[in-house]
């Protein structure tokens, strides 16, 4: 059952996305805080010549930053959700990341009792509509939030459903916007399996399958993305496995999931561990089996070839980043 929800947002960090074809350069909002003043490292990253091309502090004192939404090529900038300086909005703004200068598109008002997950936010270029799902602070029903920011007081919807997920554990989920479809993955509180819940955002149509996923092959958070080149769509999860990130493909309508790339990540990184790009054909996978060390390994979802290359640097590990050409 589909009923209204108020939430207020307790927000943790941001996300990331890549952008076109080939992915070139990494960008990073890396949010923190000095005292009460709050600030956003940005950094680029040259995928080309695996190296920092810029690093500069951005001194947005009053505003907390959410997430990457995504990307205009030709302006050149990110589209960011932030929190205003009285905490009491979701505020959509364009940051062009040659002159750092925040443009503000539109506002929506904060809600009660959820938190806004570590993952990428989806984004409807057409509807100007967000999606992510949250979890809930009530409860642990499955609640999707939809934020309309299509005009400058934008407007927001909780859709909860009767899916519970089991204590201790946080749905996590991503948009096919070609077929306007959320996924969430989440474990079920009665029966412990991994099930993939899919929400039709336009009809509000909605179903869950049960995947052939072993909790005990599962030491963390389950992450999805999806290939846009798919009319259907085509998703993988993302999870730790021992001493493992693994990627899974996974059959929607049948649930049958299995593993496609296994890599060493003996040390785990804080956070989101990838990346993906606005058409989704692309993901990059962050995994670190020295300490000290970060290696990166891009992989093309359609064809599943990858590349991968070690950087010394730990700063990788605590960053979101967007993956740009």
């Amino acid at each position: 059952m589909i009923r209204q929800l108020a939430l207020v947002l307790l927000i943790i960090n941001c996300s990331a996305i890549l952008v076109k074809s080939q992915p070139a350069t990494l960008y990073s909002l890396n949010p923190g805080q000095d005292g009460n003043r709050n600030y956003w490292n940005f950094t680029q990253y040259s995928l080309t010549s695996q190296s920092v091309i810029n690093e500069t502090r951005l001194n947005f004192t009053t505003l907390s930053l959410i997430g990457i939404v995504d990307y205009n090529p030709s302006t050149n900038s990110l589209l960011v959700m932030l929190l205003n300086d009285k905490n009491i909005n979701n505020v959509l703004a364009w940051l062009n990341v040659q002159t750092y200068q925040l443009t503000k598109v539109s506002a929506c008002e904060l809600e009660d009792n959820s938190l806004i997950l570590t993952q990428p936010l989806g984004f409807d270029d057409n509807t100007q509509k967000l999606y992510t799902v949250v979890s809930n602070l009530q409860n642990n029903s499955l609640v999707l939030m939809e934020w309309d920011f299509s005009s400058v007081v934008g407007q927001q919807n909780a859709y909860t459903f009767e899916y519970e997920y089991a204590n201790g554990t946080y749905p996590n989920g991503c948009y096919n916007e070609k077929i306007a479809y959320y996924y969430i993955h989440y474990i079920d509180a009665e029966t412990q399996s991994h099930n993939i819940f899919t929400f039709d955002v336009e009809f509000k149509n909605y179903s869950s399958t049960p995947l052939s996923l072993d909790n005990d092959d599962i030491t963390n958070s389950v992450y999805l993305v999806h290939t846009g080149s798919y009319f259907n769509g085509r998703l993988y999860a993302i999870s730790q496995s021992g001493d493992q990130l693994v990627l899974y493909s996974i059959e929607v309508f049948s649930g049958i999931t299995k593993p496609v790339l296994s890599l060493d990540n003996q040390y785990q990184v804080n956070g989101i561990p990838y990346s993906t790009d606005h058409t989704q054909n692309y993901v990059t996978l962050f995994t670190s089996s020295v300490q000290g060390q970060t290696t990166y390994t891009v992989v093309n979802l359609i064809t599943l070839s990858y590349k991968s290359f070690t950087q010394q640097t730990n700063d990788i590990l605590t960053s979101w980043w967007l993956i740009t050409n």
